[in-house]
Parts: C-alpha cells; sequence; structure tokens
C-alpha cells in the first residue's frame, strides 16, 4: 500500500489525517457535555458542538431541541437563533443582531416564567410571524421542565 510510487506521499497523508480525526473523534465522546474535549481546549469554548456531544452522549435533557438553534452557555458562540443564557426574566427580543418578528418585538416586557409558558406552547399564536422552528410544546410537564432548566442558565 505504502510504496515508493507518487501516490505514496497522497496514501501517508491520508494514513496521518485519519489519526488526527480518529484522536479528535475520541477525545470529543470521552468528554461530557460540559465538558471540553480536545477541539474545545485547542480551539475554546465557541468552537465546541454541544448538539454533537448531547446526542453521542445520549443526553435528551429538556432544553435537547432547543440547541440545535440557540447556545445554550454565554461563553458558546451564538447559533442562528439568541442564546439562552441568562433568558428567563431577561427583556424579549433582547439580541440586537437577531431579526425577531415585529410582534414579539412589540410584546415587550420580559420572559418570565408565565410568557415563556405561553410563548412556547404555540408560539406561533403568541408571536404571529416568529421565526421559531418548532411549532409548540404541547405538553404541560415539557414545558415546565424546560423552563425549570432555562432558570439554571445564569451567573
Amino acid at each position: 500500500m505504502f510504496s515508493r510510487s507518487g501516490n505514496a506521499g497522497l496514501k501517508w497523508a491520508l494514513l496521518v489525517g485519519a489519526v488526527a480525526l480518529a484522536v479528535v473523534v475520541w477525545s470529543e465522546l470521552r468528554s461530557g457535555v460540559s465538558d471540553p474535549g480536545l477541539v474545545s481546549r485547542a480551539l475554546g469554548p465557541a468552537n465546541v458542538s454541544y448538539l454533537f456531544k448531547a446526542q453521542v452522549n445520549g443526553s435528551k435533557g429538556p432544553a435537547a431541541q432547543c440547541v440545535v438553534c440557540h447556545a445554550l452557555d454565554r461563553r458558546e458562540a451564538q447559533r442562528v437563533a439568541p442564546g439562552l443564557w441568562g433568558i428567563v426574566d431577561a427583556p424579549k427580543a433582547r439580541a440586537g443582531w437577531f431579526a425577531y418578528s415585529s410582534a414579539l418585538r412589540a410584546k415587550g416586557g420580559t420572559w418570565t416564567e408565565a410568557e415563556l409558558d405561553r410563548f412556547l406552547a404555540d408560539p406561533r399564536a403568541y408571536a404571529p410571524g416568529t421565526s421559531m422552528i418548532i411549532s409548540s410544546i404541547p405538553d404541560d410537564k415539557a414545558r415546565r421542565e424546560l423552563i425549570a432548566y432555562l432558570k439554571t442558565l445564569r451567573d
């Protein structure tokens, strides 16, 4: 396989690359959801994929579907939607960079537990034109668990 032919250098490069990738994947899989793996230790917390780790490690917590769009850790890079760190009792439409619907911006106020519950029960009814991908979380218990978890995301 690794003869002195013209492709020997390419083969060695592929082998070294495969070994390096295996080391990175192994490091990430062995680290916990909140523990830094090799990538996050080398590049910083903004480069860790919490969703990847949660899926691989079997985490099915209350915010499992949220992390597709929202960052949960205040140090984590923003995703396609505003981060959820400190969301409970925070002002609605607080991220200046995000294109909130006019209905949500018009709501004003803060994200109290009751407001979050109403929003998560039916985002499109609460704020018509919302960009939330999920249509609703109809289960009361699931919403309570999610909101209880969101309350823990603070200093």
